[in-house]
């Protein structure tokens, strides 16, 4: 056996060297058409960006013709679109879904290799107008809702998945509720699902309830995990199942290490709601709604429960849990004076208006730390999250004068007390305020931020709703007609043909506690500096080999610079980590660790791989497709034993090697 790191991704953090940051440009989209009620507010429902800077938006219109930055849709029936800008607002290309009857968009999300992904659910049973993606597809008469779509980042139609069965009934009351795309392209796709068949014949459901789909890049079914939570409609029968809770919740995966985090809030009328043996609790009036954040790990299992005092109002709104490369888990939105969260109690004395805040908790639930505004005049709601470069942004809508930490802004105050969009900035590891910045409006009626996403230079996408003119930076933005429109503005550095590197290493333990570190990121650069996490001093070199005085967890960091500015990238060392031998056939592959409990990690895979597990009776148990160069797969369903991993290259070449599964 070989003694190998296990290393997992801690933080990662880039300081760009530019003027300071602004709102640089905004962009409008939305249809002529009025609505009320529900359809009354046109709004950005997801954002995301990808590895050039580039954003996608998910937007729902009011029923009518979509007009995105002055580029016409499909047809008057348009109800969501997909857009894209560059990093200098320049518009790339956009999607239209739409029909006779309701199409909604749920999340969207952006790989590492130009994938770009879109679930929700429609109608299109209504023969005046069935369902149409754009020009690139259309359904014909079928009780099917679900979706999954998939575009490159160029706009160019990929595949649509509807994983529901042919013969599924009118009625059924499966829902897409959220989704995480993993760099690789694996798509994490949260749902209710009812009983039925799904993807095809690829797998049965038979007990309605919440699950995780996991599909590859090419829409290929690859897994299910069923999540140890509950609803019930609480004798509401308008709420089946009680989902109506489930959809106010948002759901991220930590990609590191395969755990799920949910949060949101409830609401009793809608019924009950229980993460393991936990129940979210409100006691009270209806106005009572606790927040709450749960944590699973890879097979569904709640590891732990977090909630806000039962009797006090809170709102999450539209974030999702944000999770940073050191594992660490952040939510926000708005509460009331008095309110606690994972024993923090949040305070205000300037007024009994709702305000905005930011907690953040670790990987095990415990508290680091908690940073909220502080209105004077009017309510303050935080909508969503993001994390970019150690900064975790916050959208907001505010009016009058909001305090925060020793910084205050103002904004014009009305009846209904919303008036200017608001980006609060603050620092990932200290929650110490780093900036407010606000775009003003003509009228300061009806105008929220909704949407947020974070790019890897430390800017950020603000997207949301308005109902009169914007003034983001240079740009003055007003709706084409009807009752609302939706926009995304750009907060940032104003730089775009600049690329700041990309800091990365890896490490060998060599041997006792000499360890081997071998820089791997972006070259060429101006200079690196590597911390070793135990008090010694920087070194600069490229490939340096440290020796520590003692056994221990050590988190090292190294430090890329260059014209364009700095990334500094981190991990956690623990020596004593033992692997698996190497692989015959591939020995620059390692595999780790053995025994395992719940996942097993391959890395150095050069080409796409297939991976299969062997009882030593020779019975094959698991299967799957490794196609990037670190993988982490989950066995955890294997029964304790020792088994035979076999991995197979495209040329048919082969390796095997034996573990324990504990």
């Amino acid at each position: 056996m070989i003694k190998t790191i296990l290393i997992s991704i801690l933080l990662s953090l880039t300081l760009i060297t530019t003027a300071q940051p602004g709102w640089q440009w905004g962009k409008r989209g939305g249809s002529g058409g009025s609505g009320s009620g529900s359809l009354a507010n046109e709004q950005v429902i997801d954002m995301a960006t990808d590895r050039n800077g580039n954003v996608y938006v998910l937007a729902v219109n009011n029923p009518g013709l979509a007009n995105v930055d002055g580029h016409t849709g499909i047809s008057v029936r348009d109800r969501l679109t997909i857009a894209s800008w560059s990093c200098n607002g320049s518009f790339r290309w956009m999607k239209n879904i739409g029909g006779a009857s309701s199409s909604v968009g749920r999340a969207l999300g952006v790989d590492s290799a130009d994938g770009v992904y879109v679930i929700g659910q429609t109608v299109s049973n209504n023969a005046l107008g069935y369902t149409y993606f754009d020009t690139d597809t259309t359904l014909g008469n079928t009780n099917k809702r679900l979706f999954l779509i998939k575009y490159d980042t160029t706009g160019l139609y990929k595949w649509l998945k509807m994983p529901q069965a042919d013969t599924v009934s009118t009625f059924n009351e499966s829902r897409p509720l959220d989704m995480s795309v993993a760099p690789n392209g694996d798509i994490f796709w949260y749902a209710f699902l009812q009983p039925g068949n799904y993807g095809g014949g690829a797998f049965t459901i038979t007990t309605p309830g919440y699950y995780i789909s996991r599909f590859n890049t090419s829409g290929a079914y690859q897994g299910l995990v069923s999540l140890d939570m509950a609803t019930t409609d609480g004798g509401n029968t308008a709420n089946l199942n009680g989902i109506t809770n489930a959809e106010s919740g948002h759901f991220s995966r930590d990609h590191n290490n395969g755990r799920f985090y949910i949060c949101g809030q409830y609401d009793k009328t809608y019924g009950t709601l229980a993460f393991g043996s936990t129940s979210i609790n409100a006691i009270g009036n209806i106005g009572a709604l606790p927040i709450y954040l749960s944590a699973f790990n890879s097979s569904g299992n709640v590891l732990w429960t977090k909630q806000s005092a039962a009797n006090l109002y809170a709102s999450t709104r539209n974030g999702r849990p944000v999770i940073d490369p050191q594992g660490n888990i952040y939510i926000g939105g708005d509460v009331y004076n008095g309110n606690t969260f994972a024993g923090h109690t949040f305070t205000n004395s300037l007024s009994v208006h709702t305000f905005p805040f930011v907690i953040s908790l670790d990987a095990s639930g415990n508290y680091r730390w908690a940073s909220s505004g502080k209105p004077k005049d009017g309510a303050c709601a935080g909508y969503s999250l993001a994390y970019s470069q150690n900064t975790i942004g916050l959208a907001c809508y505010y009016g009058g004068l909001l305090k925060w930490d020793t910084d205050s802004i103002t904004a014009p105050l009305t009846m209904s007390g919303t008036a200017y969009i608001l980006l609060a900035r603050l620092n990932a590891m200290t929650g110490a305020l780093i900036s407010m910045d606000s775009i003003a409006s003509q009228n300061t009626l009806n105008n929220y931020s909704t949407a947020i996403a974070g790019d890897r230079k430390g800017n950020f996408f603000v997207g949301g709703s308005f109902d009169y003119r914007l003034f983001p930076g240079p740009d003055t933005i007003a709706i084409t007609g009807g009752t609302y429109d939706w926009f995304v503005a750009k907060f940032g550095a104003s730089q775009c043909n600049c690329i700041a590197p990309t800091a990365h290493f890896t490490a060998v333990n060599s041997s006792g506690n000499i360890v081997n570190f071998t820089y791997s990121g972006s070259t060429p650069y101006t200079s690196l500096s590597w911390n070793f996490g135990d008090g010694s001093p920087a070194v600069s070199s490229a490939n340096p080999i440290h020796t520590y005085s003692s056994s221990g967890n050590y988190t090292v960091c190294v430090t890329v610079t260059n014209a364009c500015g700095s990334h500094t990238y981190c991990h956690a060392l623990s020596t004593g980590e033992l692997g698996i031998a190497p692989m015959s056939g591939f020995p620059e592959i390692s595999i780790y660790p053995n025994p395992v409990t719940e996942e097993i990690r391959i890395k150095n895979i050069a080409t796409e791989m297939t991976m299969e597990v062997y009882t030593t009776t020779g019975i094959r148990v698991f299967k799957t497709l490794l196609q990037r160069n670190q993988e982490q797969v989950n066995v955890s369903q294997l029964s304790p034993g020792i088994y035979l991993i076999r991995l197979i290259n495209k040329e048919g070449r082969q390796g095997t090697a034996r573990f324990v599964k504990q």
